[in-house]
């Protein structure tokens, strides 16, 4: 081990950052910003290798004009004045005709203009590209890595560069034709690339859980030099609903001495690179793995420096903590534009304009976090030529410093209101804490594996849902499950309590992120705390609903799909936070496309609330149903509250419906105050509801005589006549009011969502909603977040729209057992949680 530490703290190897990733490249002040970073970390390397930057890859001939040369040359004085090598890269491998000496002279003199400018390190990328040639190249080259190696070799000995690296095809284990050690194209370019090229490798896959040092040594007999690493943990353009923000992991410092390099190819969004950065800096100048066994030891004298990945973490999140109060940081990457011809662009757009006209939004200096959330909400809205010039003057300007965080109407965005189950939040941290950090970063670890906290919270759902009908139970005996273990109420409770702590720690982040001042991280961060926040909000809003008592199926347990190890690559299969809570709510495809469904509505970042709703809040119901025209005579006002509450939510729950949740907006204040924003209600079984329907209009009419009623709908009119073909595929009634402002879309929503998975836990296999033909925009609504048109009710004064949710993914084994002592019935207290709606 002694030999091996020494070496391995000998060993000069490059160790940096390669910006080679899919999506909007870095700008300029982003990357000036990260060379000094590298510099303070004393890491060596950038890469320059933006695959959507339009002259780096698909424009690839083009030589760059005036402006964009000099800003190129920028970077490289500013990468030496860090002592950062800096490597320019090209990929000319999509089109390019490697027997035509005018194709190779190109990618000379692109190398010549650079090197002009003062760069001395250079490499050439043949990755992602089709391995086949031309007809006239397939005269002149035996294959196509003979093809390679007479351009790179070519290329190489024209510029006698300091430094020269080459990216095979064939630049991971799993990519490799039939096998590494058998690869024909591998082993030419092993045995004819010149010595000096370095050879990028991934791993055994293109995005690699390990590197040992056992596969090094037998990728260096192939390539005749040891490998160059180009590291992909950290990449996440193959998600974009995804970020890595866990620590350099699976790779022993020991691999140092069979290795030439390593670039770690990161996440897309710079900002979120923090904590992997720096804990690569320490495994770089770490010269063995630590035991956590071993006390440290000495060697000639000299402390040893162990590497470990959970110690390091900790120590770059305490640093990290810092950035989040800096001024600002350096400017970010322009905002993808709405494509208006995406489905949902009117509404967004439309909302977007009133912000202006009244004055919310500047049009030139806003900080628009909602368009940068949209980008991961639904990332197709972005115009769909991605490909852009991050090396021109306008890509991307530096935020103005005196401009507030966010646009003056998103400022509740702070108003992050704990739940009643915790108390009083006067006293909620300011700035983020280190407990903060490392909640966030375990909801966003590794591609390969979920944080502490992420994995305690999956497991906290999986057995609250699995044990929940015991909160349907009548007495103190308990409820035994499926695994024969006794499970009592005061079980339960407790349990419930550590998820709603841990749930409320991610409520915690999105509310001291809203006050940070380096704007810049913000933004950088803020889709995906945006995305947790209200994902694991619908995870709470069930378990409460579940704590009221309105489970009644028992499940049977749920498959522990976060142990499951990833032997392929990452994007094999759907993961990540998003993918992960989907799996925990939905066992059936239609209700897992609720939440996936990636359609553009318009957003707004406030606080909302989500939770079940009883008969004790027909008040609220009734605030919704009144005119909010302030001229309206009160005694009208309160007729059409008492109204609304009479059609569209008092039958519901006189026929026992118990699938019912209510969202109100949270504006914090001396006294924290609620506005209802919309509600949705829904009976299991529908045509129990029009059964009963005939008897409850009848006393609805008696209550409202016929002069009330003059200026409003005729209670006849109510209700649609439902065939009873409806009721067979769609048993479920659901009922929602929400307002047509098309800001009310988002929570509207999570309402459906919350519903959908509710009903079917309990087993129910679909549901329809019926809205009135004249309400076109509810009726969009509907069929944009997933629901088919079922056509008009037999009245013909409603539309019909419907959702299965049969549980189709995980079949159950045998039929609902132990439920003798569960009542039929309960009504359950009132509950109340935070919510931002997606």
């Amino acid at each position: 081990m002694e030999s091996e530490a020494s070496s391995c703290a000998a060993a000069t190897i490059f160790a940096g950052v390669a910006e080679g990733f899919y999506g909007r490249p870095w700008t300029f002040e982003q990357r000036k910003h990260l060379f000094g970073r590298l510099n303070r970390l004393g890491l060596n390397t950038y890469m320059y290798a933006p695959k959507d930057d339009i002259k780096h890859r698909s424009n690839w001939r083009e030589l760059y004009n005036d402006e964009e040369i000099s800003i190129l040359g920028e970077l490289v004085s500013a990468a030496k004045e860090n002592n950062i090598i800096f490597i320019y890269a090209l990929s000319p491998g999509l089109d390019i005709g490697y027997s035509n000496p005018e194709e190779v002279e190109k990618v000379k003199k692109k190398f010549e203009q650079v090197k002009n400018v003062g760069c001395t390190s250079f490499a050439l990328l043949f990755d992602d590209i089709e391995p086949k040639m031309k007809p006239a190249d397939q005269e002149k080259f035996e294959t196509f890595a003979d093809a390679h190696v007479a351009v790179t070799n070519s290329v190489y000995e024209y510029l006698n560069p300091d430094h020269f690296q080459f990216c095979p095809t064939e630049y991971s284990e799993s990519r490799t034709i039939p096998k590494l050690k058998s690869s024909v194209y591998l082993n030419t370019i092993g045995e004819k690339l010149h010595k000096s090229i370095d050879i990028f490798w991934t791993g055994p896959h293109v995005v690699s859980r390990e590197l040992t040092v056992e596969h090094l040594i037998k990728v260096g007999k192939v390539f005749r030099r040891k490998p160059f690493i180009w590291d992909n943990l950290h990449a996440s353009d193959y998600d974009p609903k995804r970020i890595f923000m866990g620590p350099f992991k699976g790779r022993s410092v020991l691999i140092k001495n069979h290795i030439s390099g390593l670039l770690s190819n990161p996440n897309c969004k710079y900002e979120v690179n923090f904590v992997p950065f720096n804990t690569m800096a320490d495994w770089f100048h770490c010269v063995l793995d630590s035991n956590d066994d071993e006390e440290e030891e000495m060697i000639q004298g000299e402390e040893l420096m162990f590497y470990n990945p959970e110690k390091s973490a900790q120590a770059a999140i305490a640093t990290w903590m810092h950035e989040f109060h800096s001024v600002n940081g350096p400017s970010i990457p322009p905002i993808p534009k709405i494509d208006e011809n995406i489905e949902g662009a009117d509404l967004y757009l439309e909302k977007q304009k009133a912000q202006l006209a009244n004055g919310v939004l500047s049009q030139e200096n806003s900080f628009p976090l909602e368009e940068i959330i949209q980008t991961l909400v639904a990332p197709e809205i972005a115009e769909q030529n991605s490909i852009v010039n991050s090396l021109s003057a306008d890509y991307a300007q530096p935020m103005e410093q005196d401009e507030s965080p966010i646009p003056e109407e998103d400022e509740l965005v702070e108003n992050v209101e704990n739940s009643s189950d915790a108390g009083s939040t006067t006293n909620r941290d300011k700035i983020p804490t280190i407990k903060h950090i490392n909640m966030l970063i375990d909801l966003f670890y590794l591609p390969f594996a979920n944080g502490r906290g992420a994995t305690r919270l999956y497991e906290e759902f999986a057995w609250l849902y699995e044990n929940g009908v015991v909160m349907r139970t009548n007495d103190d005996a308990g409820f035994k499950n499926k695994a024969g273990v006794i499970i009592k109420k005061e079980d339960w409770l407790e349990h419930y309590k550590l998820f709603f702590d841990m749930v409320q720690a991610v409520v915690d982040i999105f509310a001291v992120f809203s006050e940070c001042t380096n704007k810049t991280l913000v933004s950088d961060l803020i889709p995906f705390v945006w995305e947790a926040h209200g994902v694991l909000m619908v995870l709470l809003g069930v378990i409460r609903w579940i704590r009221s008592g309105q489970l009644k199926v028992v499940p049977d347990p749920v498959s522990a799909f976060w142990y499951c190890q990833i032997d392929k690559e990452p994007w094999s299969s759907a993961r990540g936070l998003f993918e992960d809570c989907i799996r925990l709510l939905a066992r059936d495809q239609k209700v897992m496309d609720l939440f996936r469904n990636k359609i553009l509505l318009p957003l707004s970042i406030v606080t909302y609330d989500i939770r079940p709703c009883f008969s004790t809040d027909a008040n609220l119901i009734r605030e919704l149903g009144m005119e909010k025209n302030s001229e309206m005579d009160m005694n009208k006002k309160e007729l059409q509250g008492e109204l609304f509450v009479e059609r569209d939510y008092a039958p519901f729950l006189q026929f026992g419906s118990e699938y019912n949740f209510i969202c109100e907006e949270i504006v914090r204040g001396v006294t924290d105050t609620r506005r209802p924003i919309c509600f949705a209600v829904a009976h299991s079984n529908g045509s129990l509801v029009q059964e009963n329907l005939p008897l409850y209009l009848e006393r609805s009419k008696r209550m409202f005589t016929d002069n009330c009623l003059k200026d409003h709908t005729t209670v006849g009119d109510w209700f649609p006549r439902v065939a009873a073909d409806i009721f067979i595929q769609y048993p479920a009634w659901l009922n929602v009011r929400f307002d047509l402002d098309p800001f009310d879309a988002v929570p509207m929503r999570r309402l459906v969502q919350a519903v959908c998975v509710t009903l079917a836990m309990n087993e129910v296999k679909g549901v329809f909603c019926p809205i009135p033909v004249s309400e076109t925009d509810r009726l969009q609504f509907f069929l944009r977040i997933g629901f088919k048109n079922l056509g008009l009710s037999e009245c013909e004064k409603f539309v019909l729209v419907g959702l299965k949710i049969f549980w189709t993914i995980f079949e159950k084994e045998e039929p609902v057992e132990n439920t003798e002592d569960v009542e039929e019935s309960s009504s359950g207290s009132e509950m109340s949680f935070d919510i931002l709606a997606k």
